[in-house]
């Protein structure tokens, strides 16, 4: 013991400690370090993302697996047929798009799935398909309803299964089609694919028989007409010859040379008359059979030319762009506008060149009115033989034009029926479908690598809200910020365990040059402010809330001073949890409750502690109301006469918040320390325990940031890191 135990009696008037600095709003962040944040929290990215690819991966393996067999099929450019057939190439964009929808059309659909089978197949038909699984078992899967159950409710639900699994695509800008099929089996997908493919052969070389077939009844009827009209010019000739008596043209004079004449531009214009109302018919049957706003067929003048050039153009680059853009596209929307305004233009035009058809038509026959008057005049002037010799160069004119058109329909429906001997495919596969070897589905490499990065960003992403949201102490701006008070030190964590106080408290004296004992060293020498004369005589030791290291740091410090020959007594005023003896090794005794209540004297209850010398006043046991032990005139005369006997009296006092005990102990000492522990104790805490110190009158000297963890602490910006870092640690021993 240092001397004579201590009398109560008053002491000096305390030291005037350093100003406590007024909090200060936290500094706008110039920009987070990224990478010390992310390392700071790799445990929180590395748990995010692990937990995300696991997910991922179990869910990717859940999915059963699926194959895609693709069969290939080019259509061949197939010539413009005769103008009775009405067909056109199939090599255009519009025409092959076309055939991509006639390959998913559902006509051609309901005819593979009749051929297939495929409305018994589950995969198809969720109809047939078995029920299984837990809720089935337990009973929780409903019946199926009749209407559920209908012969053509389940085929319509199989047609649409199979379209969701087919896609057909037109293979860049070449006239190739490709179709693929997904299945679960590889086989039933190359079987449904090549069924698809042939299906759509077999109907489209059908519909093109049938178009050849209706083209040469066609020509057939109108050559059976045409020799009949033939014929009867033959015998109108020959009657007329009969009938006249002549056998030839004879010597005709000049009447009868005018005659022959005005029959001969009688004939041109009857033939020009009828080949007007071919037109004219030919264009009307076009115009009713195409609707008010189609493209009528057969329009011959440059601006029709013209519109058709813009018409096929537009539908290539309508085709060009439907594999980008959807119809609902806007630039979709542009192309099939004027697609329609070619239309309509078109159409109009078409009813123009009607009019004018129909004008040419008036025109004619009233050219062939007058050809036929003036000729009546001439017969009248000239005799029966001359009537009879024209009559007879007419016949043989038409007789000649019939047998003329007979000729050409007879080539034509001879060619008809050579090609439709000849016909050849005009669309063939150039790659039938087979039964892929790998899966298609689940794409686990893409779906890991997909799932990596968003796991990735995921664990970004959260540690980057942990940090944000993250609202404890960590470096000692911030501490300096929220309580208004300077930083003392940043100590680190103690060399042991905690729950272990004995060997911490030994610590420091075993190894007096350890970052620990240097950082609690230079605690108190910041409370000192450089000035040894103006050193606080008694200081409190408290924290916001419990388990912030406050107790270790007093004992720490009281047994340092201690060391250093001084006169230092530690004061455990924690009455409610004590634990001084623990650091010690000491039992349970009397202490500072039994002191306050009269039952032990003063000198009954200092106990020494050998290996330093420090005087220790522990808690001992306060009963049910350990605050009001606190709270008497007694307490305070014991303070500042252990102010007056010894160099530092260390008052260890329970956390401010919860308790009022430090706020009656805070103005009975010359400086209170408040013991922060890093990344624990929440900023607000420490502003409102700091502001309620203040409150209460305390002579706050600083604040300390407790058990820091060195390893991490070097990832924080902040001016006290190289304290912490790797290359001071030779600095300190043990």
């Amino acid at each position: 013991m240092h001397g004579t135990l201590p009398q109560l009696s008053p002491a000096p008037s305390r030291t005037v400690p350093m100003a406590a600095r007024q909090p200060q709003s936290p500094a706008a962040p110039d920009g987070a370090d990224a990478l010390r944040v992310l390392w700071r929290r790799r445990s929180t990215v590395a748990g995010v993302a692990a937990l995300i690819l696991l997910a991922t991966a179990l869910v990717t393996l859940a999915v059963p697996e699926s194959y895609t067999a693709t069969a290939e099929v080019m259509l061949m450019p197939r010539e413009a047929a005769d103008t009775d057939g009405g067909e056109t190439g199939s090599g255009t964009g519009a025409a092959i798009a076309s055939e991509v929808e006639v390959l998913r059309s559902r006509e051609l659909l309901r005819r593979v799935v009749r051929e297939r089978q495929l409305l018994l197949d589950p995969e198809f038909n969720p109809a047939v398909r078995p029920a299984g699984g837990l809720f089935s078992r337990l009973g929780f899967v409903a019946t199926p309803s009749p209407r559920e159950l209908r012969i053509e409710r389940q085929r319509a639900r199989t047609v649409a299964a199979l379209r969701e699994k087919m896609s057909v695509r037109i293979l860049g800008r070449s006239r190739v089609i490709e179709v693929a099929v997904l299945s679960r089996d590889a086989d039933k997908a190359a079987r449904i694919a090549n069924a698809l493919v042939q299906d759509y052969l077999a109907q489209r070389q059908a519909a093109v028989s049938r178009a050849r077939a209706r083209t040469s009844d066609a020509l057939e009827a109108r050559v059976a007409r045409q020799r009949e009209r033939v014929e009867a010019a033959e015998r109108a000739l020959e009657n007329h010859r009969r009938e006249s008596g002549l056998a030839g043209d004879g010597g005709a004079g000049v009447d009868a040379k005018r005659l022959g004449d005005l029959e001969a531009k009688l004939v041109d214009s009857r033939a020009e008359r009828a080949k007007i109302e071919t037109r004219l018919a030919a264009l009307r049957r076009g115009l009713e059979e195409s609707g008010p706003n189609a493209v009528p067929t057969g329009l011959r003048s440059p601006l029709a030319e013209e519109l058709q050039a813009q018409l096929a153009k537009l539908l290539r680059r309508k085709w060009e762009m439907s594999p980008e853009y959807g119809p609902r596209h806007p630039r979709m929307v542009d192309v099939n506008a004027e697609l329609e305004g070619l239309r309509q233009e078109l159409a109009e035009e078409g009813r123009r060149i009607l009019s004018d058809l129909r004008g040419e038509l008036e025109v004619a026959r009233a050219h062939e009115m007058t050809l036929e008057l003036e000729l009546g005049e001439m017969r009248r002037k000239t005799d029966r033989q001359a009537d009879a010799r024209t009559r007879l160069r007419r016949l043989q004119r038409k007789m000649e034009a019939e047998g003329s058109l007979l000729n050409t329909l007879s080539e034509r429906l001879e060619r008809t029926s050579l090609s439709q001997g000849l016909q050849q495919p005009d669309a063939r596969v150039i790659s039938a479908a087979s039964p892929p070897s790998d899966p298609s589905t689940p794409w686990i490499g893409p779906v890991m690598i997909l799932a990596f990065l968003t796991a990735l960003l995921s664990g970004i992403g959260a540690a980057m809200l942990m940090e944000r949201f993250d609202r404890t102490v960590a470096t000692p701006d911030m501490l300096e910020a929220h309580a208004g008070l300077k930083v003392l030190a940043s100590v680190p964590s103690g060399p042991v365990p905690t729950g272990r106080e004995r060997r911490l408290a030994r610590h420091a004296i075993s190894e007096p040059t350890s970052d620990f004992a240097e950082s609690v060293r230079c605690m108190y020498a910041g409370m000192q402010n450089g000035d040894p004369e103006r050193t606080p005589r008694s200081i409190l030791v408290t924290s916001a809330l419990p388990q912030e290291g406050k107790t270790t740091l007093a004992v720490t410090l009281a047994r340092m001073l201690a060391r250093e020959r001084k006169r230092v007594i530690l004061v455990e005023a924690d009455l409610r949890r004590p634990r001084a003896h623990r650091f010690f090794g000491w039992k349970p005794g009397f202490g500072l409750a039994e002191y306050l209540a009269g039952r032990v004297p003063l000198q009954g209850v200092i106990r020494r502690d050998r290996e330093s010398g420090l005087h220790v006043i522990c808690a001992g046991e306060a009963g049910r109301d350990p605050g009001r032990r606190l709270s008497g005139r007694r307490l305070a005369l014991t303070v500042e006469a252990l102010a007056a006997h010894y160099d530092a009296v260390i008052v260890d006092s329970p956390p401010t918040l919860p308790f009022a005990d430090a706020r009656v102990l805070a103005p009975l000492t010359d400086a209170t320390i408040l013991v922060t522990r890093w990344r624990k104790t929440p900023r607000e805490s420490v502003a409102l325990a700091a502001r309620t110190l203040r409150d209460a009158g305390a002579m706050l000297s600083g604040a300390v940031l407790s058990r820091v963890d060195s390893k991490r602490y070097r990832h924080y910006d902040t001016a006290d890191k190289p304290i912490h870092g790797r290359a001071l640690r030779a600095h300190y021993k043990g």
